[in-house]
């Protein structure tokens, strides 16, 4: 086996160089044939063909680089008319915030004007009267405090102050509990979810635990709101029922 193996490897040996040998001939007998005007003209038509192909290779190359610069320059208008757009709603915001602030100003010296005005209409009113008859008409807990827990269903005038450091707030959230029909008087504490006397007897059986509950969320909802606005000295939050709380 090994003797047949080498004897296959020799016998492609000679096969190659017989090859090599017939191809050197051909090649020889071809330069011998071929004449000098031959040999230019190949050369030239090479040179020519090289020249064709490097002259497409720039026409690749300069519309590549066309296209880039013209994704490119698409791309900068792009960015520069979202800055644009970018800077005229940033404008139109501020803009806008401005408008608004003014007309908060504006309304809030119109408020100041009325009040001011009604309360000069009512100081000379109050001036024409005897002082036995300022005692009967006005409150004097509202005159003392600014604020009075009868609300509406006071017998008694109550007299805008000039400057008051009390007020009384009442919950306005929606009532999930009670009636939904509901006067102004009995409102504050339907809106907390507490039955009220407008239930019935249904207040009788209110919880302690419930009720604290509903005040106490009410206070933190409360007191959140005015710590946005400024110092809170002092907030009370009463659990009461009657219709006159209000």
């Amino acid at each position: 086996m090994l003797l047949r193996a080498n004897r296959r490897t020799r016998m492609k040996n000679l096969a190659k160089r017989r090859k090599r040998r017939l191809y050197a001939q051909l090649q020889a007998q071809l330069e011998e044939d071929v004449a000098p005007e031959e040999v230019e003209r190949i050369a030239m038509e090479a040179e020519e063909a090289r020249q064709v192909c490097h002259e497409t290779w720039l026409r690749a190359t300069a519309a590549a680089d066309a296209k880039f610069k013209k994704k490119q320059r698409i791309l900068e208008e792009r960015r520069l008319l979202m800055d644009d757009i970018k800077q005229q709603m940033e404008q139109e915001s501020l803009e806008k915030e401005m408008q608004e602030k003014e007309e908060r100003e504006a309304m809030a010296l119109a408020r100041e004007s009325k009040r001011q005005m009604e309360l000069k209409a009512w100081a000379e009113n109050i001036q024409n009267l005897s002082d036995e008859q300022k005692k009967s008409i006005l409150c004097s807990f509202h005159t003392r405090t600014g604020v009075c827990r009868f609300g509406d269903l006071c017998s008694r005038v109550h007299a805008p102050p000039p400057t008051s450091g009390r007020f009384v707030l009442f919950p306005v959230c929606p009532c999930p509990l009670g009636n939904s029909e509901v006067n102004s008087t009995s409102q504050g504490m339907h809106t907390i979810g507490v039955k009220s006397h407008q239930d019935g007897d249904d207040h009788l059986e209110l919880d302690e635990l419930e009720m604290r509950r509903a005040y106490r969320a009410f206070f933190l909802d409360a007191i959140q709101e005015f710590l946005k606005l400024g110092h809170v000295v002092q907030l009370h939050v009463r659990c009461s029922s009657c219709s006159t709380s209000n």
